[in-house]
């Protein structure tokens, strides 16, 4: 009988009150978890030491926990549970703050949108929404086009963010009240309205209630956009990397533009109001002035000691938090055509690499891939492995990456992409050493031939482990 078959007909078993006969017949299949291995590069011997872990399920109520210690012969256990009511991996939810130029967006209601409302919702753009609304006739469409320098003083800039506080991880803000988190934002930035204008597309009923609205901002040099990435600061604040773009219709190019506002990374102080913590602008700081591009993503390293800020481009530099200098820079691999997955942990950098080909139909294929690691040591980032792990095969989605550094080795592990099945069990594996690819395998689960259509899935992301 197939596994998942059996699965459903002890889940009716335990639905109708079996509950013994239900438990010791489940238990039978603690064990029916096999990996397969596909060797695809080296010795398995080399990877001696790591542990591969990852967790599946059917329909939320049955459960297998499954550990790979890789070695010579590779050997897994498989920890098996039923619950009687459905139960889903939920990681730790993360705190966000992300900042935009309010442009485009579109809204409906089924009530006439009071002013009050629409500077709850919209903020700074509210005025000419409310005069949008007021130049359209009742029972006509029309799209109404303003100067934003008659209204604004800098254009409407939208907070996206959400704060978690305490230990019972509860919503300190959300999206819905980022206007109150950061109401002077707009005054900070100094993007300029002038030159910019509103296109604003109203419907409105046969009572004059407007139930449908878009909002576009258009300038004929690029309406400023702001490029942010944030660094919980776990003091009081955050840092915020900014700076100031604008695209160009012409040739869809994204231009820094650093004479509105000056690119850097700042420190953005939390004051108590009645309403719960504000960014204190007035005291605002620029900790580190950057040149020539954009930081896409900002980490902390070496217990705070250290920041590392990535451009855009790859460049990276590592600076000093006590006095903000530069400590060191040095840029990511790049290729003809490549992107980046980075992750950042509180002594390492590693970077995996992609590289694509152009197909002639112009579709991209991934044609090599390579791993770079970098360690701390005394406050500076040394390279200690760049490998080209292609071989390996590893070919699944490297944002659902795992890995495991043993101050030697390198274990990267990666969710197998299975003919497309995204939450298939399965993964791939690489181990790498200074010499270079030292083991690359693919381990197939045999809960992912289950042809029944309430498949056994992934449950939770993907460990890897220095054993």
């Amino acid at each position: 009988m197939k596994r998942s078959l059996l699965a459903l007909i002890l889940l009716a078993a335990l639905a109708a009150g079996g509950l013994l006969w239900a438990a010791a017949a489940v238990g039978g299949q603690s064990d029916d978890v096999v990996l397969r291995e596909e060797r695809r590069a080296g010795d398995p011997a080399d990877a001696a030491g790591f542990t591969v872990s990852q967790s599946t399920t059917l329909d939320g109520y049955l459960h297998w926990d499954t550990a790979l210690a890789l070695g010579p012969v590779p050997a897994w256990e498989t920890d098996f549970r039923y619950t009687g009511v459905r139960e889903r991996y939920s990681g730790q939810p993360s705190s966000y703050f992300y900042v935009n130029v309010f442009s485009g967006f579109g809204t409906s209601t089924s009530g006439y949108f009071s002013e009050t409302e629409l500077e709850a919702d919209f903020g700074f753009a509210a005025p000419l929404i409310l005069a949008a609304i007021e130049a359209t006739p009742a029972g006509a469409e029309r799209t109404v086009t303003l100067d934003c320098g008659d209204y604004l003083p800098y254009l409407p800039v939208q907070i996206d963010a959400a704060l978690y506080s305490g230990d019972d991880r509860q919503w300190q803000y959300h999206p819905g009240d980022s206007a109150k988190l950061w109401p002077d934002a707009a005054d900070f930035f100094c993007l300029p309205a002038d030159g910019v204008r509103a296109e604003v597309t109203v419907a409105t009923n046969e009572e004059g209630f407007a139930y449908d609205i878009t909002f576009n901002l258009r300038s004929d040099d690029g309406v400023p956009e702001l490029m942010t990435t944030e660094c919980f600061a776990g003091d009081g604040g955050l840092y915020l990397a900014a700076a100031v773009s604008r695209y160009r219709e012409a040739d869809g190019a994204y231009v820094l533009d650093e004479t509105v506002f000056q690119p850097g990374i700042y420190y953005l102080p939390w004051r108590e109001t009645e309403d719960g913590v504000q960014v204190d602008t007035a005291n605002i700081r620029l900790c580190y002035a950057l040149s020539g591009g954009y930081a896409s993503r900002i980490d902390f390293l070496g217990g705070g000691t250290r920041m590392l800020a990535q451009y855009a481009d790859g460049r990276c530099v590592l600076l000093d938090t006590a006095t903000w200098e530069a400590v060191q820079t040095f840029a990511l691999p790049t290729g003809r055509i490549y992107y980046w997955e980075v992750w950042v942990t509180d002594e390492l950098l590693l970077c995996v690499t992609n590289y694509f080909d152009s197909e002639p139909d112009g579709e991209p294929v991934l044609s090599a891939r390579r791993a770079t690691l970098w360690t701390l040591a005394d406050g500076r980032l040394t390279e200690a492995i760049d490998c080209d792990v292609t071989a390996a095969g590893l070919d699944g989605d490297p944002g659902r990456a795992a890995f495991a550094y043993d101050g030697t080795r390198l274990l990267l592990a990666m969710p197998l992409d299975d003919g497309g099945a995204y939450n298939r069990p399965g993964f791939t594996v690489a181990v790498c050493g200074p010499e270079g690819l030292l083991y690359g395998a693919a381990f197939r689960h045999s809960q992912a031939d289950d042809p029944h259509p309430n498949s056994i899935e992934l449950d939770g992301p993907l460990l890897a482990e220095v054993s």
